[in-house]
């Protein structure tokens, strides 16, 4: 349940992003270990975590997703979503997750 109400959110977001202007990119490396330290309880952040959320989306599939972007990413951080904590994130680290994101889709 919880997966498809995320999904949905993120769906809604993807449909909007042809109007948001795309961000300047993050640093991917940098997104990496924000996600293992802060995102690996719950997600799967490499595609090959064992020990994860079952009903939340890893990070490979969100990067799969049709239409995902910088701005679709970011924009997903910051709704709140239980149980997500509200991490206060800055915008730079926000740009760094979906830079370690939109990483994976060639993988």
């Amino acid at each position: 349940m919880r997966r498809s109400i995320w999904l949905t959110s993120l769906t809604l977001l993807l449909a909007a992003a042809p109007a948001l202007a795309e961000s300047p990119d993050g640093d991917a490396a940098a997104g990496r270990e924000v996600a293992k330290r802060w995102c690996a309880s719950c997600h799967d952040v490499t595609g090959h975590q064992a020990h994860v959320q079952p009903d939340v989306i890893s990070f490979p599939e969100i990067a799969r997703l049709k239409g995902v972007s910088m701005d679709s990413l970011i924009a997903i951080q910051s709704m709140p979503h239980i149980p997500m904590l509200d991490l206060d994130l800055s915008r730079r680290t926000k740009r760094d997750i979906a830079a370690y994101i939109l990483s994976l889709k060639a993988k």
